[in-house]
């Protein structure tokens, strides 16, 4: 998502006259380091089960818990209000909370 040094992600600019052939990379670049949010989704037991260890990675702004596909990994798909599923959003909520990050 980021470009190196901080990440992987593949420069390849369009030099078309709408991005000004190029010129204005840097400027994206550095528009990118302070502007870009890293969020992820969490929709898992196995994402839940490590929630503080994914909580406490360096760069991740955000968190969305995808609800359906949570539900369905603890078995019980679609019941937001058993027990496994809101012991599981408690479990998010208060780990990403600690950890400085927002929640979605």
């Amino acid at each position: 998502c980021r470009y190196g040094p901080d990440g992987f992600r593949g420069a390849a600019p369009a030099l078309l006259r709408a991005t000004g052939y190029g010129e204005h990379v840097t400027d994206y670049e550095r528009w990118m380091a302070e502007e870009f949010l890293l969020i992820i989704q969490i929709e898992s037991k196995e994402a839940v089960d490590a929630i503080d260890d994914i909580a406490a990675v360096e760069g991740i702004d955000m968190m969305f818990i995808g609800p359906i596909d949570l539900s369905a990994s603890l078995g019980a798909l679609g019941q937001f209000d058993s027990t496994e599923f809101v012991e599981a959003f408690e479990k998010i909520e208060q780990s990403v909370l600690a950890a400085g990050k927002y929640l979605g």
